[in-house]
């Protein structure tokens, strides 16, 4: 628990932050995230985090991640810029 309410942390999960992001989609459809106060994560997990946080529909999120994962695994130093554009768009 974080003050009244509870607190989510999501890990550094690099390729496994489309599962991340599934568990972000089954919380935002079927659990009641107002209690929630306090979204912590790093690296891929702080981008969950975020979305969370943000409301922003984790299903959008996971299509773009896997849209992008080809040219993010040819080189991963990529991946930085390719998430930023992502959230840009």
């Amino acid at each position: 628990m974080h003050g009244d309410g509870a607190a989510m942390s999501f890990n550094a999960s690099g390729w496994l932050y489309v599962f991340q992001i599934g568990v972000v989609q089954a919380l935002q459809e079927h659990a009641e995230l107002g209690h929630v106060t306090a979204l912590h994560g790093t690296s891929a997990g702080a981008a969950a985090a975020a979305a969370a946080a943000l409301e922003f529909p984790a299903h959008m999120v996971a299509e773009e991640f896997c849209q992008q994962e080809i040219a993010a695994r040819r080189d991963f130093a990529e991946m930085v810029p390719l998430m930023k554009a992502g959230i840009e768009r």
